[in-house]
């Protein structure tokens, strides 16, 4: 009687455990690469903006959802281009003199942040994002992203407004 009793306890263990739904904490269920995909299409888009540019301000306060981690791989991302990286909204560039006021310029950066979130669910993520150099150059672009697989998938991005 006791070995079946431990033969059951033994097979319960192992199906209760077998059922557990975890996600391992992986880049893949982060959202960093989500907005490594963005960060790099609104760079991409408009090379003319990145001329002569020594940093890639992102207001990190813009991008939902992220923790530590992905904050960190967004910045490495940054580093492996070749930029340094900011956290650092235009405030915060005016206050560090990398503003220029009466221009409306960054002088040796640009500034990469979201505007505004239209969607945000497990599955399904749509805002719209903007790059800013000048007043005279920016643009701002929306993207949907859908969750494939543990990966987001960018599916679209399309050019909202230029300056």
């Amino acid at each position: 009687m006791r070995k079946v009793f431990l033969l059951i306890t033994i097979m319960l263990f192992t199906f209760i455990m077998g059922c557990t739904n975890q996600n391992p904490v992986t880049n893949e269920t982060g959202l960093a690469n989500l907005y490594i995909k963005t960060i790099d299409t609104l760079f991409d888009d408009d090379p003319g903006l990145n001329g002569d540019i020594k940093f890639i301000a992102i207001q990190m306060d813009t991008l939902k959802g992220i923790n530590e981690a992905d904050k960190q791989k967004i910045e490495e991302h940054i580093k492996e281009k070749g930029y340094e990286m900011k956290n650092a909204s235009i405030k915060e560039l005016k206050e560090q003199g990398e503003f220029d006021e009466e221009k409306l310029y960054i002088k040796n950066g640009i500034l990469i942040k979201i505007d505004e979130i239209e969607e945000f669910t497990d599955t399904r993520i749509v805002f719209t994002a903007s790059k800013y150099r000048s007043g005279l150059g920016a643009i701002g672009l929306s993207f949907t992203f859908e969750k494939k697989n543990k990966t987001w998938d960018l599916l679209e991005s399309k050019m909202l407004w230029i300056s």
